[in-house]
């Protein structure tokens, strides 16, 4: 996926904002394709956003959401580090009034907020890490892979916008 969006950008000229807003949007649309069924503007959103494209992916989903009369959705902030086109999407988002809020943690564990948050969430959106990412999520990030993950058991539906936050999108050759 990242050398697609390099692909496109060096060679065709397509700004990556532009490419934000077709991959969110879309997602979006195949996310409610997905949870038709589950009268899904009646659910609570979680939209978690990291700080790079994936994150950025995720601003533009809550945007389409609200947009498509979603009233019960929070989007979770991560990271400290901003792509320029992520840092766009939040300021977007911030100005038509959606529900952002900081991720926090008390050393070790999550805030009793943030976990309030994930537990309390219908359907979450994993925009934290993608494709970009290098190594093992640590800290936060890991803390909040895991408490999706019991929050998945427990019955939310979790969308995960290219890969799945802390999974590689690289398939070894022995697995081929």
């Amino acid at each position: 996926m990242e050398g697609i969006d390099s692909k496109a950008q060096s060679d065709y000229a397509i700004p990556g904002l532009i490419l934000m807003e077709q991959a969110g949007t879309q997602a979006w649309r195949a996310l409610i394709e997905r949870i038709a069924s589950r009268n899904w503007k009646e659910q609570r959103f979680l939209f978690i956003a990291g700080g790079g494209n994936n994150g950025g992916d995720a601003l533009v989903m809550a945007r389409e959401a609200l947009f498509a009369g979603l009233q019960n959705s929070t989007v979770l902030l991560v990271g400290s580090r901003i792509s320029n086109t992520c840092a766009t999407q939040r300021n977007i988002c911030r100005s038509l009034g959606l529900n952002l809020v900081e991720a926090e943690s008390d050393g070790n564990s999550l805030s009793e907020n943030t976990l309030k948050l994930v537990g309390e969430a219908d359907v979450i959106v994993d925009g934290l890490a993608g494709t970009g990412l290098r190594g093992m999520l640590t800290g936060l990030p890991a803390e909040l892979v895991k408490a999706v993950n019991a929050r998945k058991v427990q019955g939310a539906f979790i969308c995960s916008v290219d890969v799945p936050s802390g999974c590689s999108d690289l398939v070894s050759s022995a697995a081929a």
